[in-house]
């Protein structure tokens, strides 16, 4: 989500009112709290027997992205890829899935 569209959401729906500076700075802080539990996330991802899976394309100033989700039992994982296909290299299990692969059909 842009910070701007963050700042304004904020402001409208719940009446708090920050800076773009803050939003910019929470979000570093938040990214920094959250990177260790995330990393242990995309590690368990590679031991479900199985996962779940879907993916949805997007455009960012002109380069195609795709936002995974990964359904596993106890989790959901969120990821951005530069690719539709999920053996990647750039995906979070990148050919070291142990378990199964559920992929909606087309």
């Amino acid at each position: 989500m842009p910070r701007r569209v963050l700042e304004s959401f904020l402001e409208e729906a719940l009446n708090i009112s920050v800076s773009l500076g803050s939003t910019q700075n929470l979000w570093q802080r938040v990214s920094a709290a959250v990177a260790q539990p995330c990393l242990e996330l995309e590690e368990q991802l590679k031991q479900e027997p199985v996962l779940n899976s879907d993916e949805t394309g997007w455009r960012s100033d002109g380069e195609r992205r795709y936002l995974w989700a990964l359904v596993a039992r106890a989790f959901v994982f969120y990821t951005v890829a530069r690719t539709p296909q999920f053996g990647s290299l750039d995906s979070p299990v990148g050919g070291g899935l142990r378990g199964h692969l559920v992929q909606r059909p087309l």
